[in-house]
This record gives structure tokens, C-alpha cells and sequence, in this order.
């Protein structure tokens, strides 16, 4: 899902929905507020044209990867989540639950600085493989890490 020019009652529409999960609202809400882009990256997607990633407004998005399986890097089209990686101020993998305050902080830094973030959604399996992606192509943008087995590190 790409959302770059939703309107305030068709976000407002996405928050009152019983599905929409809590923790996503305060990124739907600097969408209505502030007019920044919001994209759902899914698992052996197709792309997107690259045109259209390289939008002058500031843009949220979150990488599923943690459907099913958990795939990492590999099972999303190269291109553009090399874009979207590259683009990105501050880059969150999350496998640990939901962590409602990283997608408050990256709400914020979209919509208040006008930052691009990148939210990545995985599973333990997947730590490594994703982190060695943006240490990778993006070694100098910081990484938030929210994990629940600290002994997946220990190798």
C-alpha cells in the first residue's frame, strides 16, 4: 500500500478502521497532518518505479517481512528497497512485538523533520541477514534494533 496523495477523510477512514493496529495509527496521523508518504513494502512484491520513490516529500516505510515466514533482503525486488534504504534518515528492525514508541519516534522524525524512515518488520531468523543489509548499503545511517532473544547475538 502507497499512500502519497490520500486525502484527510480517506486517512481518517484508515484510523477508524478496527483492523488499523494501534501502533500504526501516530504514522496515519502524520500522514493526514503533515502530508508526508506512506508505503508497505510486502515479501516477492513487484517494484516500483523508481520516479516515484524519489518524491520531494518525506516518506514512512514499513517493510513486511514478517508474515508467514520471515524471508529477509532477498525476497523483496532489489531495486527498491536499495532506493528506499538509501533514502532512509534512521532505519528500525523490529522482531521483537510491536514497539509502539519506535513508530511514534519515526512518525515524528517524517513529519516534524522531514525525514525519510525506514521501518523493517522481521523475525529473529532474519536479525542478521537484515542488519548486514543496511550496515552494507547504508553503514553510516543509524540503526534502532528492537529484538526479544538477546542470545541470537551471541554467535
Amino acid at each position: 500500500m502507497m499512500i502519497d496523495r490520500a486525502t484527510k477523510e480517506q486517512i481518517a477512514a484508515i484510523l477508524a478502521m478496527p483492523q488499523t493496529p494501534p501502533y500504526l495509527k501516530p504514522v496515519f496521523e502524520v500522514v493526514r497532518d503533515y502530508g508526508v508518504g506512506y508505503l508497505t513494502l510486502l515479501q516477492n512484491g513487484d517494484g516500483l518505479e523508481p520516479d516515484r520513490l524519489k518524491s520531494q516529500n518525506p516518506m514512512i516505510t514499513v517493510v513486511g517481512d514478517d508474515t508467514n515466514a520471515a524471508l529477509g533482503p532477498d525476497a523483496f525486488d532489489a531495486a527498491t528497497l536499495k532506493i528506499l534504504t538509501l533514502r532512509a534518515s534512521c532505519v528500525a528492525i523490529i522482531s521483537s512485538e510491536p514497539v509502539p514508541n519506535i513508530y511514534t519516534l519515526f512518525s515524528l522524525m517524517t513529519g516534524l523533520l522531514r525525514a525519510n524512515t525506514l521501518i523493517i518488520e522481521t523475525r529473529p531468523e532474519q536479525e542478521h541477514a537484515w542488519v548486514d543489509y543496511i550496515r552494507t548499503l547504508a553503514p553510516h545511517t543509524p540503526v534502532i534494533l528492537s529484538t526479544s532473544l538477546p542470545e541470537a547475538w551471541e554467535t
